[in-house]
């Protein structure tokens, strides 16, 4: 049984619409249609009634919604609890950082006397921040805005900048040799963007000069994954923001170039969080960046 299917059950009762949810779980409504139905015909049920012009959620799945809540709490519990006698170091991190930083911290922390293992938990930004304010991870990866207000965390939470980065615009595959001399691109160029609702979409959005690359005509392809934009940007698919820490071998090797800077550049701090009361994250957290 593939768990997602469930979480896109509750996405769509949360949203109450397949197009909504499917936004949400970032797949194309059909594909997202697919999915539901596959997990109608595993559960032998019928959880939307389909209709010509719309569909609707049937009772039965309203009905059920705290039990698949219960059945993933319970799943989650069991995948990321330890072996006896083993204690995992766990870290949750937002995708990109997943692998563009996390491999510069995994031999740090694996070097520390008292860390056997880690876990890495890989989640959308809200959904980290949620498993961290739930105090089921040990140490918080993260992007922060340097544009933006501080997370309102109290005194409870330590918090350390373990690099600065930033969303910078870059094109690759045959677009590399579109650009003009001052490295400008023309107006019909192919935009890979992130959705609104995503982090990096509202950050992208929140930048003064972010316009002249959010041109929704010139949108092809639309993604919460910075390493997918990254994908087709070698390709040549499109320009795109994506974090320099991301594309740093890319740019190294010449197989992506960054447009002119009057398109602007985004400063991010690359953060470590932890609760002042986990005694192995503050360890951890102590010993890779001292106070």
């Amino acid at each position: 049984m593939d768990t997602r299917l469930l979480e896109d059950a509750l996405a769509l009762i949360e949203e109450g619409t397949m197009s909504a949810a499917a936004a949400r779980r970032n797949v194309t409504q059909p594909a997202f249609s697919r999915r539901i139905k596959a997990l109608e015909h595993w559960l032998g049920a019928t959880l939307v009634d389909r209709h010509v012009n719309k569909v609707e959620l049937t009772e039965q799945l309203l009905a059920r919604e705290a039990d698949i809540r219960v059945l993933l709490e319970t799943v989650r519990r069991f995948r990321d609890s330890p072996a006896p006698g083993s204690r995992s170091f766990i870290v949750a991190s937002q995708h990109s950082l997943a692998a563009s930083v996390f491999p510069e911290l995994y031999p740090k922390i694996t070097a520390l006397d008292r860390i056997r293992t880690v876990r890495l938990r890989t989640r959308n930004q809200d959904e980290i921040m949620a498993l961290f304010l739930k105090f089921e991870v040990d140490l918080m990866l993260s992007y922060q805005y340097r544009g933006a207000p501080r997370p309102p965390f109290d005194d409870t939470i330590l918090q350390r900048i373990w690099r600065r980065d930033s969303l910078v615009p870059v094109v690759g595959g045959p677009l590399r040799f579109a650009l003009s001399e001052d490295q400008t691109l023309d107006e019909a160029t192919p935009v890979l963007r992130y959705p609104e609702d995503s982090e990096f979409g509202q950050i992208i959005a929140a930048y003064p000069n972010s316009e002249r690359l959010m041109r929704e005509e010139a949108v092809v392809v639309e993604t919460s994954f910075a390493a997918s934009i990254r994908s087709l940007i070698k390709l040549g698919a499109g320009v795109g923001w994506v974090p320099q820490s991301l594309v740093r071998d890319d740019m190294r090797r010449g197989e992506v170039v960054p447009i002119s800077a009057a398109y602007g550049r985004i400063p991010l701090d690359v953060v470590l969080s932890t609760h002042r009361t986990h005694e192995l994250g503050r360890y951890v957290l102590d010993n890779l960046v001292p106070d």
